[in-house]
Parts: structure tokens; C-alpha cells; sequence
């Protein structure tokens, strides 16, 4: 898997254990995103759109409560969010990568 990739993905599992608070993984997640894209880093297109989720779960998280409007995320809410796609992510990589962790990005063949 592609560092930048393999970044945001571990950056989501950091998340979902607890391991990082949902300002300081919304900063370092975005930028491991804004690093890959500018590598250049192809994503296959079921990923893509898991990774795009939690961009709009991210580009929608306010921190503080008295700045954010209807519709936009609290800290818990964001979790909440990354977590209904992170059982996603983890399977999408079990089956490209050998051992089940981090490995080629290339989707498994029919």
C-alpha cells in the first residue's frame, strides 16, 4: 500500500481505538490525504470512496461547539462517522493485502 494510503488508514484505526482525538486526527488525516494526492498515490475506486466518507465526515467536524451550524459534526460525531466506515476500510484491505494488513493496493481478482 502506498505510504500516504497506508497513513490513513492506520490514521483510522488510531481513531476508531481511542488512540487519537477527533482535532488531532482531522488535521493529520487531511494531511496524509493532501500528501498522497499530491504523490500522486492511485487509490482503487472501492477505496476511494470509503477514504471520500471520512473527508466529508472531516470537511463537516467542528470542534467548537459555538461555531458549528445544523449539520455539521461534534468530536463524538466524527468518530461515529469514521467508525461506520472503518469496518469498511479494514475489509477492503484484508483482501488486497497479503496477511491482511498493509500491502499492494491493487484489488483482488475475480
Amino acid at each position: 500500500m502506498a505510504p500516504g494510503l497506508a497513513e490513513q488508514v492506520e490514521l483510522i484505526r488510531r481513531l476508531v481505538a481511542g488512540d487519537l482525538g477527533p482535532e488531532e486526527f482531522a488535521g493529520r488525516w487531511l494531511a496524509a490525504r493532501r500528501r498522497a494526492l499530491e504523490a500522486g498515490e492511485r487509490v482503487p475506486l472501492p477505496l476511494e470512496r470509503l477514504l471520500d466518507e471520512v473527508f466529508f465526515a472531516v470537511e463537516d467536524y467542528v470542534p467548537q461547539p459555538e461555531l458549528r451550524d445544523p449539520g455539521e459534526l461534534s468530536g463524538p460525531e466524527l468518530v461515529e462517522r469514521v467508525q461506520a466506515v472503518a469496518g469498511r476500510v479494514e475489509e477492503y484491505v484484508r483482501h488486497v493485502s497479503p496477511g491482511g494488513d498493509r500491502g499492494g493496493a491493487e484489488a483482488p481478482s475475480a
